[in-house]
């Protein structure tokens, strides 16, 4: 968890956002599906299913983006990622997609409070109800903590 914060959180200055996805056909609707990620020595190679599949029907409902999408080097396992997938049409339309309501805001351990998306952030959870916790690191260890954040706005 100390690493994903340092990789993806802007150096534990962002935030993180958890979601409850256990009724996810029935909060999202059917074109969100949620994979977890492959950790792999290799990436995917779909040449072979290229050439055995030839033609442009193949490209209709084929599972060759999916899966490139869900493999990762093996040197990221401690992630143990989800990938959240949505299936359009294209459209903008069908690229707006409602997600389930956030259960949980973890702010990084260095977020500076005063910058303005993350009080607009802050204050969204505030008002819906959506819990708030900041990452503290811990001295003994080389993990982190959420504690309860209690300011608002």
């Amino acid at each position: 968890l100390f690493r994903s914060w340092s990789h993806y959180s802007e150096s534990h200055k962002g935030f993180s956002i958890e979601y409850d996805f256990k009724n996810i056909d029935h909060v999202c609707g059917k074109e969100i599906l949620i994979y977890p990620v492959f950790y792999k020595n290799h990436p995917y190679d779909c040449s072979k299913e290229i050439r055995w599949n030839k033609g442009v029907e193949f490209m209709k409902g084929n599972f060759i983006p999916l899966k490139s999408a869900l493999v990762k080097s093996k040197d990221w396992a401690y992630e143990k990622e989800w990938r959240v997938i949505l299936i359009t049409d294209g459209t903008p339309a069908s690229r707006a997609a409602k997600l389930a309501k956030p259960k949980s805001l973890y702010l990084g351990s260095m977020v500076d409070e005063s910058n303005k998306l993350t009080k607009k952030v802050i204050e969204y959870a505030n008002q819906n109800g959506i819990g708030i916790y900041k990452m503290e690191s811990q001295e003994d260890s080389f993990s982190m903590k959420a504690v309860p954040f209690l300011k608002n706005y």
